[in-house]
């Protein structure tokens, strides 16, 4: 299993609760700015509904043209800037007219004395320099102009504690009694009423909102800061504990690998033994048949030679006897009796015959303890130490054992260099080049030739190259022949320890094989050997 490194995980952990962190301060500072904007709503709508109160009253004014009122004390004036401002009575009273105008400041009068919220009507346009816009009015006039289906528009100082609202004032009909001649029409913005309120009550809600929130996140900061640390050493035994299981699976597989390891040492050295056994057995039946096999061939020989000196004073008698019938008459019995019998067993073609019987029959015995003492030679019977051989006696000797296999179809060429005898393990390189010209023989599959070469590669070393024109070794495998066990031949046909074993023979000698082979263009075999005593076990 594949785990991330600890500093990233460390960077990870830390990203995601800071994004956590980040999200639910972010929630709280939004529900905060929701929970301060309802209250402001509530605010702005106390002020709408005073807006509203007065925009009623100014309607119902209106409605009738204006209200007289009695003056019975001077809180009440008639408005300078309004004709016919009063009306006498058939009894002489003085009645004043109050016009929406004069009502709504009338209005605003009474409410800035007796609470705390201020009341103005105003204009850009005003008839009374009094109800002149000031930045605010100004600001909220020109948003109406540009915004005409806007009825409100406020703001909040920088601390929450006042609240400077207007509301809109479009020209209706019963307005154009006044105004008409200053130019409205109906819908035009006439102007607006102010309503500013201070709010102590709403400026100490948001400030217990804003250090409720402070507090939350500070406790959310402090919160996760500790439950970061907690994960992080929570990590930290995590890793240590993740990293003494890689440290024994590490382990284990090393101890798994090298088991394996020692399971195909032993089964390499097992097959190595049986194949030992296999040619200590042979070398042993060899040796055995050779031994029967010498005893008959040595008193065979002898007998040949002895048959063969028969002969030659067997033809000196006959060649004197002949003599002596010679000095017979010719009209002896006895003689033309010799002459005639000669002459039926055809005397002269079995003294010929007899010559060459002999001696094919001496070069067959010759051969035949030849081929014995090769393939003693070649078993190496109670020789596995190192011994003092000739290289290109051996391969001539492998060679003729090997001559039935390949016959006339496969043609041998031999580039001896007269290479001076080695000390080596003549055992086991006989079966290493018994190996690899097997392998080439079996390589051709119709007729051929096989290269087989000599040569000092330098002062130090010994070349021999085996080389075939045969099938080739494909490239897939060509890293692989070396394997025990491996072999391309059906089952049943090879063991797969042919080259395995010619390669562990090249090493117990310090030596080197290397193979060269392109399919279908033939195979060689490179074997360097040093010159100097080797151990060979």
């Amino acid at each position: 299993m594949k785990y991330i490194g600890k500093t990233k995980a460390y960077t990870l952990l830390i990203l995601v609760f800071f994004i956590a962190t980040s999200f639910v301060i972010y929630r709280l500072e939004d529900a905060k700015n929701l929970q301060i904007e309802l209250a402001k709503q509530k605010v702005v709508q106390n002020a709408v509904a005073h807006y509203f109160n007065l925009v009623v009253t100014r309607h119902w004014n209106a409605r009738d043209n204006g209200v007289y009122v009695k003056q019975s004390n001077n809180n009440i004036k008639p408005n300078p800037y309004l004709k016919d401002n009063t009306l006498i009575t058939k009894n002489n009273e003085v009645l004043i007219k109050i016009n929406p105008a004069w009502m709504t400041r009338q209005i605003s009068e009474i409410a800035n004395e007796l609470g705390d919220h201020y009341f103005k009507i105003t204009s850009l346009n005003p008839l009374n320099p009094d109800n002149a816009a000031d930045d605010f009015e100004t600001e909220a006039l020109n948003y109406f102009e540009q915004h005409r289906d806007k009825k409100y528009y406020y703001q909040f100082n920088d601390d929450y504690s006042n609240l400077d609202f207007m509301g809109v004032l479009k020209t209706k009909q019963q307005c154009l009694a006044c105004h008409e001649q200053q130019g409205y029409k109906v819908g035009d913005i006439r102007g607006g009423i102010r309503i500013s309120s201070p709010n102590a009550a709403f400026k100490n809600e948001v400030e217990l909102l804003e250090l409720s929130a402070l507090e939350n996140n500070v406790m959310i900061i402090l919160s996760a800061s500790l439950i970061v640390l907690f994960l992080l050493r929570v990590t930290e035994i995590i890793y240590a504990h993740q990293q003494n299981i890689e440290k024994l699976n590490k382990q284990l597989k090393q101890e798994k690998q090298q088991e394996h390891a020692l399971n195909e040492k032993l089964k390499q050295t097992q097959a190595y033994l049986i194949q030992a056994e296999k040619m200590s057995a042979i070398g042993q039946l060899a040796a055995g048949i050779a031994h029967e096999i010498n005893n008959p061939l040595g008193y065979i020989y002898s007998n040949l030679n002895s048959l063969h000196q028969y002969s030659k004073e067997l033809g000196k008698y006959i060649d004197d006897a002949e003599q002596c019938m010679e000095r017979l008459h010719d009209n002896n019995p006895a003689d033309k009796k010799c002459q005639q019998l000669k002459k039926e067993l055809d005397i002269e073609f079995i003294r010929e015959d007899l010559e060459d019987l002999i001696e094919e029959s001496k070069e067959g015995v010759v051969k035949a303890r030849t081929i014995i003492q090769n393939l003693l030679k070649f078993t190496g019977v109670d020789k596995h130490e190192n011994q003092t051989v000739n290289i290109e006696d051996e391969l001539n000797a492998i060679i003729n054992i090997l001559q039935n296999q390949f016959g006339e179809r496969i043609t041998i060429i031999k580039d001896f260099s007269t290479i001076k005898p080695i000390n080596c393990n003549a055992s086991q390189l006989n079966q290493l080049f018994m190996n690899l010209i097997v392998n080439a023989i079996q390589s051709i599959k119709d007729t051929g030739e096989i290269q087989i070469k000599t040569a000092y590669k330098d002062k130090s070393s010994l070349q021999i190259t085996i080389q075939d024109n045969g099938v080739g070794i494909p490239e897939d495998i060509k890293n692989k022949i070396f394997d025990p066990f491996f072999t391309t031949k059906p089952v049943g046909e090879g063991t797969g320890l042919g080259l395995s074993v010619a390669y562990k023979f090249i090493k117990n000698h310090n030596g080197t094989i290397e193979v060269d082979s392109e399919p279908d263009q033939g195979t060689k075999f490179t074997i360097v050997l040093p010159l100097e005593k080797v151990s060979g076990d």
